[in-house]
């Protein structure tokens, strides 16, 4: 009888893990609470030289129709993406960058 107390209570404290995690998910965590660590916006402050390039790779990194992109391109400063993780904003950042483009993460 004993170890079934031990098994409730160890699948009792995986379910509040667990409902903390989809809260955290669900936006209703507070920000230290984070796992995945900080997250930040990615601004996207001047177009550099090859805005038609970089209208493919912000519809490929954003998922976002052609006109939402040119005007994310042709709107700077714009957000690119709001509240990625900060290794996933670095990747981002050094692809925009690679196009001639300039980010800055806030």
């Amino acid at each position: 009888m004993s170890s079934e107390g031990g098994d409730v209570t160890a699948l009792e404290a995986r379910l509040a893990d667990l409902e903390r995690r989809v809260a955290l998910l669900e936006g209703g965590g507070t920000h230290e609470e984070d796992p995945f660590g900080d997250r930040v916006d990615v601004w996207l402050t001047d177009p550099g030289w090859h805005p038609i390039r970089l209208m493919k790779l912000v519809r490929e990194l954003t998922g976002i129709g052609l006109k939402e992109a040119k005007d994310i391109v042709s709107g700077t400063p714009a957000v690119l993406k709001e509240g990625v993780r900060e290794d996933e904003a670095a990747s981002i950042k050094a692809q925009v960058e690679e196009l001639g483009a300039t980010v800055e993460l806030k």
